[in-house]
């Protein structure tokens, strides 16, 4: 839990995110973020406005300290004061939603799944044909036919 002690920071990654963090260490390669928030702009209704929305970094996981190689981060600044209690709301739902309270039984589920993955046979063209028509099927894909193609397969000669 955030208790307004910690170093708390905003984050422009590389690829143009915004991150807002508990900033817990870190060394010459990478970060470690606590409870990172991810900032998004969003067009407004309003001409020349945005909106700003705010969710989990990576929301896939129940995890809440993830380590950043500084390779993806443009830059890294304390942030305002007056933002804090913010990014303190939003740590306390980071807590509070439904992926960590029952994270003992999801972790006793995966390992369960992960258990079986071993005992698996390779397995056929007929069996990846046969559920791949019933993925089509369930998510409503066309049918995609094959044309017969007179195509003829080269060589590997470089020119």
């Amino acid at each position: 839990m955030v208790s307004g002690d910690e170093l708390i920071v905003i984050i422009k990654m590389s690829n143009g995110e915004q991150v807002m963090a508990c900033l817990e260490g870190e060394d010459e390669r990478y970060v470690e973020l606590e409870y990172p928030i991810l900032i998004r702009m969003m067009p407004s209704e309003f001409p020349n406005r945005e909106q700003i929305a705010a969710t989990p970094y990576c929301q896939f996981t129940d995890d809440v300290r993830f380590m950043i190689d500084k390779r993806n981060i443009m830059f890294m600044k304390k942030l305002h004061p007056q933002f804090i209690p913010h990014f303190q709301r939003f740590a306390a739902e980071y807590d509070q939603t439904e992926f960590t309270t029952n994270r003992a039984e999801r972790q006793k589920q995966m390992q369960e799944l992960q258990d079986t993955w071993g005992d698996e046979e390779p397995l056929t063209q007929e069996e990846i044909n046969k559920r791949l028509d019933m993925l089509e099927s369930f998510f409503g894909g066309e049918e995609v036919e094959e044309e017969e193609s007179n195509f003829i397969e080269g060589n590997d000669t470089l020119h």
